[in-house]
């Protein structure tokens, strides 16, 4: 299977581009940052920005390595723990390395949704900073949450369609 490097360009794409919203955010932030908001979207905690700061570049960076290291991992597990349609087919010994390398290839496309989502995360906490007193708008938040669920939607659907297409055995 020669796999299309278009999601691991994205993905590297999308971590420069959430590495670099955060960085540039250094200068807008105050000294103190409000980090949680109530159901209101009232501040009720601040950490300092350099805290901030290499807080969120690591829970973003941490979360995307997670899920690839999940996904490389996976083909080091007994093939009974793979639980996908067609199973008689994936978990057998000449398919399941391929099961397991488009499972690790795909993943790079919701590690690249994750970044996306951290970046307009923290687009959001920046915006309540910058008024005052500081007000996380839920609906911002809400928005970018719903296109994060819309995106891991589809992309169970693509893994599920390769799964799927699997001959009947």
């Amino acid at each position: 299977m020669t796999a299309s490097r278009l999601p691991l360009w994205t993905f590297l794409a999308t971590t420069l581009l959430f590495v670099a919203s955060v960085a540039v955010s250094v200068n807008v932030l105050p000294a103190q940052v409000a980090i949680h908001f109530d159901a209101a979207g009232d501040p009720d905690d601040w950490i300092s920005r350099t805290t901030h700061i290499t807080g969120f570049i690591a829970l973003g960076l941490g979360l995307s390595a997670f899920m690839l290291g999940i996904a490389y991992l996976i083909r080091f597990f007994p093939p009974s723990t793979l639980n996908v349609p067609r199973q008689a087919y994936w978990r057998a010994p000449e398919n399941y390395p391929r099961a397991c390398a488009f499972f690790f290839h795909h993943t790079f496309w919701l590690a690249a949704l994750n970044n996306l989502f951290m970046t307009a995360l923290h687009q959001g906490v920046v915006g309540a900073n910058s008024e005052s007193p500081s007000d996380l708008l839920l609906r911002d938040i809400g928005i970018g949450t719903g296109l994060f669920v819309t995106g891991l939607l589809v992309w169970c659907v693509f893994l599920l369609r390769f799964y799927l297409k699997a001959p009947r055995t």
